[in-house]
């Protein structure tokens, strides 16, 4: 098993990130391929040195579940994913949260693991640049989730004082 922990600051107080956190959740789209929502994960190739404009999508059916027992000032979801088709990618179980911050912002954190496919080559493929492709895709997930989150913080209630 590999580890990933990846985070995000969010410019939105925390109690207004949660309620624009689950309403993105819930606009996600239902899987007709199994049992939860469609996803696209894009891991940008530039972590690996490659142009930046070069980018691996791939579609993963996404399932999600109250958290057992956030702890203060934390909201969020257990989340795993499994490749579309028969890909070679990495399944991941964890967790996605907001944590408060401070009064005008939090922080989104993606928190999980995940076991690199193909046995022996996998984790050889991981230790040698999968592990980066997988940090790259981490991060690009939460910088989507934080610009909705942020895009509606901006046009939402335009008089709350920010």
């Amino acid at each position: 098993m590999t580890h990933l922990n990846r985070s995000r600051e969010l410019h939105c107080p925390w109690v207004r990130a949660i309620a624009y956190f689950d309403s993105y959740l819930a606009g996600l789209p239902d899987s007709e391929r199994a049992q939860g929502h469609d996803l696209r994960l894009r891991a940008p190739l530039d972590s690996i040195g490659a142009s930046s404009d070069l980018a691996i999508d791939r579609d993963v059916v996404a399932s999600f579940t109250p958290l057992d027992d956030p702890k203060g000032l934390e909201h969020g979801i257990s989340i795993g994913w499994v490749p579309v088709g028969a890909v070679a990618l990495p399944s991941f179980q964890g967790s996605l949260r907001i944590v408060a911050s401070t009064p005008k912002s939090s922080t989104l954190v993606l928190d999980g693991d995940y076991e690199p496919p193909l046995g022996a080559l996998g984790k050889l493929f991981d230790a040698a640049i999968g592990r980066r492709i997988a940090e790259a895709t981490g991060d690009e997930l939460l910088k989507t989730i934080a610009e909705q989150i942020e895009l509606a913080w901006v046009t939402d209630e335009p008089h709350i004082s920010r």
